[in-house]
């Protein structure tokens, strides 16, 4: 996909975050074609506020329109809705691992764990989710930073009793 695909592809996206688009996009899907003011007696809202979402709705290009008379009748458009759908199927693939040699060698060189998972005849790849550190960190020694603490606070201790020794 593009990047123009992918902008396009988020921009129909974007009139799916309202839910009651999503109900009139099951409502013209149940029915396959459907007048704009059958569409409005389902819902409880204005004409206006339908109108604004019907307009979203076409020009996200999601519905298609056509009118007769007075009336607008709407169906789904379903190349695009087509295309949502396999775009969050490929969500759900998981990457195909060539099993050639070589490859496998330089992942091993590059220090990445890779689990090979065979489904269905096909080699499939599962990358780690936390990659290794490039530095390594030492734990410090907690005994070790009590003592020094210890010995601060009675160093400390020590020049308050002096203070008022003087005094």
């Amino acid at each position: 996909m593009t990047i123009n695909g992918k902008e396009s592809m988020i921009y129909m996206l974007s009139a799916l975050a309202e839910p009651i688009r999503i109900r009139i996009l099951l409502l013209i899907a149940e029915n396959g074609e459907i007048c704009a003011k059958d569409i409005q007696a389902n819902f409880n809202i204005t004409q206006p506020t339908m109108s604004h979402h019907m307009t979203v709705l076409a020009e996200r290009n999601l519905v298609e329109s056509h009118k007769e008379g007075r009336n607008i009748y709407y169906s789904i458009n379903k190349s695009n809705i087509n295309l949502i759908r396999d775009m969050l199927y490929e969500l759900t693939i998981p990457p195909i691992v060539i099993t050639n040699d070589s490859v496998k060698e330089k992942i091993v060189k590059q220090n990445k764990k890779t689990v090979d998972i065979k489904v269905n005849g096909a080699t499939l790849k599962k990358k780690a989710s936390v990659p290794k550190p490039k530095n390594s960190i030492e734990v410090p020694n907690i005994e070790e930073m009590k003592k020094n603490k210890k010995k601060k606070g009675d160093k400390k201790k020590k020049e308050k009793d002096s203070k008022k020794k003087k005094k």
